[in-house]
């Protein structure tokens, strides 16, 4: 072989490497595909939902029926509901973020060594999750959206179980007056009528204050120790007893004392923070005391907001990018795209009621961040295994085995 036909060789294996390495990986965005291409491993880039989980407390006051009588038989009780009332407040807010596929970074991934397109493994959602490393198992329940709106947590019922028997009865005697006519001579007999008629509300009242004194000398009574002790109750059967006594008292108080429910109810709002904007403030809903949650656009209530703050960590990574990219101009390279990742930004969520803050987390937000690429060569390089942050499609960590 003559010295030009040895230097053509090694030319034309120069460029097929060339062309090679070229074909061999290759990650393009599907949305900006204009012509052909083979298809791949589609993957998608994440982007963050975020859920506001807000549990709202519905409190009913009821009034006790017996509740103006309570000063004349039993004195002054605490804690006495003085007038039929419901309030709403906010008891707790919780934050959940949970990734959705960013629909504008999907990439097709189009390569000719198939065995490395087989090692990829991805999510039901189409994020990677690890390159060669089958051991690695990704389980996040933050993935599933938790609970429906409005849900009842807790519910007690505001009836009042009062003695219903004929101790609300009285026995009421009338004196009528028959006639009867003895020899010519008309007498009027006196006879007594009974008649059974239901108490006045203030003659109920002082019945059920005296069954609760009643009640409370039955309590002092054995924890004393009076009457024959070889037939008092000890141990469990002592509490069930006073157990007994004390929740008989507890029902009988309501009627003076009144009823006070409180019923738990979560509603469940989302948000997807806009890419690139860095500080944003949105009414997530309004809430009156009077009427609890409202929507957004309602007339009424004070809003509440929920506000994000990015903290522009990944601020110096986004110059490096703009300066690569003015290098590459200037020397008319051409950039080389490789796997396409994420790396996310961290952000200050609040939620604001009345001025105040009601409550505050920092989180990941992956489309708040910038986009990077692992380059071709490093899969040529030999074994590489990777593993991902599924939920915020960022590198964790990267092996190569040569």
């Amino acid at each position: 072989m003559n010295k030009y036909l040895f230097s053509l060789v090694l030319l034309v294996a120069f460029f097929s490497a060339c062309n090679s390495t070229k074909n061999l990986f290759q990650v393009q965005n599907i949305n900006n595909l204009k012509k052909y291409t083979s298809t791949g491993l589609i993957y998608n880039l994440p982007k963050t939902k975020i859920f506001v989980e807000v549990e709202v407390l519905k409190i009913v006051q009821s009034k006790g029926p017996y509740a103006d009588y309570t000063q004349n038989y039993l004195g002054s009780l605490k804690n006495s509901v003085t007038e039929n009332k419901t309030e709403f407040e906010i008891s707790n807010v919780a934050f959940h973020s949970v990734p959705i596929p960013d629909t504008l970074n999907t990439y097709v991934l189009n390569t000719t060594d198939l065995g490395l397109l087989y090692g990829f493994s991805q999510t039901k959602e189409g994020f990677l999750i690890a390159l060669n490393s089958p051991e690695v198992v990704y389980e996040n329940n933050n993935f599933d959206v938790f609970g429906a709106n409005n849900q009842n947590k807790k519910s007690e019922k505001l009836t009042f179980n009062v003695l219903t028997s004929d101790k609300n009865y009285k026995v009421v005697y009338d004196t009528i007056y028959q006639e009867e006519v003895y020899d010519t001579i008309i007498r009027k007999i006196p006879i007594l009528k009974k008649n059974v008629i239901l108490k006045t509300t203030e003659e109920q009242a002082k019945d059920l204050a005296d069954q609760i004194l009643v009640l409370r000398d039955d309590r002092a009574a054995l924890l004393v120790g009076e009457g024959d002790s070889d037939f008092l109750p000890d141990g469990d059967a002592l509490q069930i007893m006073l157990d007994g006594i004390d929740e008989l008292e507890k029902e009988y108080l309501s009627m003076f004392v009144g009823k006070i429910d409180t019923i738990r109810y979560t509603y469940t709002f989302s948000y997807v923070p806009d890419e690139n904007v860095f500080y944003k403030k949105i009414i997530l809903f309004k809430f009156s005391a009077n009427s609890g949650v409202l929507p957004a656009d309602n007339l009424y209530g004070t809003p509440v907001f929920i506000e994000i703050n990015a903290d522009n960590y990944v601020q110096n990574i986004r110059s490096f990018q703009q300066n690569q990219f003015l290098y590459q101009q200037m020397e008319k390279i051409k950039k080389n795209d490789g796997l396409v990742y994420r790396i996310p930004e961290s952000a200050v969520l609040r939620v604001l009621y009345n001025s105040q803050i009601i409550a505050q987390k920092s989180i990941f937000v992956a489309q708040l961040g910038t986009i990077e690429s692992l380059p071709a060569s490093l899969f040529e390089a030999g074994d590489v295994k990777i593993e991902f942050y599924p939920e915020l499609g960022s590198v964790k960590k990267i092996e190569i085995h040569k």
